[in-house]
């Protein structure tokens, strides 16, 4: 059985034009859009009714086919022209909750608990280890949800 081809068009922009950038994206025939930081600044966990981006974005686009992909790029530059260089790539459909899962190590969340991916081994100095499958939810055990619940759990248990 062949494994189907993805095709992504990336490139960098200023977070006051991204959204129209976006949309524009999409009439071209866009899956999705991402937006990511262009300088890797993490904004987690915004104050409710907060939408905080970045200044300097990149945004990376999936196609399903590389006609499109072609055409997108064609299109993009026509309309934008000063847009930075743009990017293209190509990968091979895999198994990604598998391959994101194999990327965790255990985590030391509390002082005494640390949280293990399924299969990985205690570490010694591990009073108390769960183990838990990470997912994109939870389970990696770095999210500040996680501590305060291990938090709790380690005041629990002495």
């Amino acid at each position: 059985m062949t494994k189907r081809r993805w095709y992504e068009l990336s490139f960098a922009c200023a977070r006051e034009q991204s959204d129209a950038v976006s949309d524009v994206l999409f009439e071209l025939q866009a899956l999705s859009v991402t937006f990511q930081s262009l300088d890797e600044t993490v904004l987690i966990e915004p104050d409710s009714g907060e939408m905080p981006l970045w200044t300097q974005l990149t945004l990376t686009a999936l196609f399903d086919d590389e006609a499109t992909l072609s055409l997108a790029k064609t299109a993009m530059l026509e309309r934008y022209p000063n847009l930075s260089p743009i990017q293209t790539k190509s990968f091979t459909d895999q198994d990604w909750q598998a391959a994101y899962q194999k990327t965790f190590e255990p985590v030391h969340v509390t002082q005494d608990i640390w949280v293990l991916p399924a299969g990985a081994k205690k570490p010694e100095e591990a009073d108390i280890a769960l183990s838990l499958d990470p997912g994109l939810a939870f389970g990696t055990g770095s999210h500040p949800t996680t501590a305060m619940c291990m938090g709790a759990l380690s005041e629990c248990v002495q």
